[in-house]
């Protein structure tokens, strides 16, 4: 049946060599996508169709992970739309193995291409990065973070509605439950966007649209020296900070 073969693609994609020959096989690719699109992620009790929907994100997800395969994938008419689709579901385990099939994505050009090319898919990820779920947070995050490595994808990013908002509300939330992992990488998104000068503009004028923004940021490199000293979030935040302080300093 379609489970049991979705849970084998979806295993046997963990290695590289089989996720390269799997993606290269003819038809498999738009299985997997139509696999994406099947069915209702409604919140009702079908278990089978929700691990379904699980494993085929997952297997997509596997060989988004290797450069390799990535590049076959990513151009996949509905492969996006797809994982859109089911980050607006109602089960958690669907959502967190879409939000980690993206954040895979993210890690090459051509899937980073794919993913701002897709009108409101930031926006949908934006969702996720505020979930109770913290293995959805996290592939979310991950997923931002992959993309604003990109220079090409800083400016989708930074015309994302609520953009700044989701990123403050993750850095509070990252203190609160004193999750390094999530505030580093928010603090690691603060100063990709602060390092260039079209959307440091951005980050600079929310004073009026996010005020909490600059605070959250403050917040988050003084968290990294407080508990669980971590380096690579002080820095980020530091950056940040520095960035956006010139800037305030050259317009004064």
């Amino acid at each position: 049946g379609a489970l049991p073969a979705a849970a084998a693609v979806a295993l046997l994609t963990r290695v590289p060599a089989v996720a390269a020959r799997v993606v290269s096989t003819e038809g498999t690719v738009g299985a997997l996508v139509d696999a994406l699109h099947a069915g209702d992620d409604d919140g009702d009790d079908d278990a089978e169709s929700h691990a379904l929907l699980a494993h085929a994100a997952s297997a997509v997800g596997n060989i988004a992970a290797h450069p390799a395969s990535a590049g076959l994938i990513a151009p996949a008419p509905r492969l996006v739309p797809g994982f859109a689709r089911l980050l607006m579901g109602a089960r958690p385990e669907v959502r967190e193995m879409a939000a980690g099939a993206a954040r895979n994505l993210a890690l090459t050009a051509a899937g980073r291409k794919a993913l701002r090319q897709t009108e409101g898919f930031v926006g949908k990820i934006l969702v996720s990065l505020g979930s109770t779920s913290a293995g959805e947070r996290h592939a979310a995050v991950g997923c931002l973070v992959n993309l604003s490595d990109d220079p090409s994808s800083l400016g989708s990013l930074a015309d994302a509605p609520g953009l700044l908002s989701a990123l403050a509300a993750a850095a509070d939330r990252a203190e609160t439950a004193r999750d390094a992992k999530l505030r580093r990488y928010v603090l690691s998104i603060f100063a990709n966007l602060a390092a260039d000068a079209s959307t440091r503009r951005t980050l600079g004028m929310a004073g009026s649209s996010a005020p909490t923004v600059l605070s959250s940021i403050a917040r988050g490199f003084i968290s990294a020296r407080r508990w669980g000293v971590d380096p690579v979030a002080q820095v980020c935040g530091l950056e940040s900070l520095t960035s956006l302080a010139a800037d305030a300093d050259a317009d004064a």
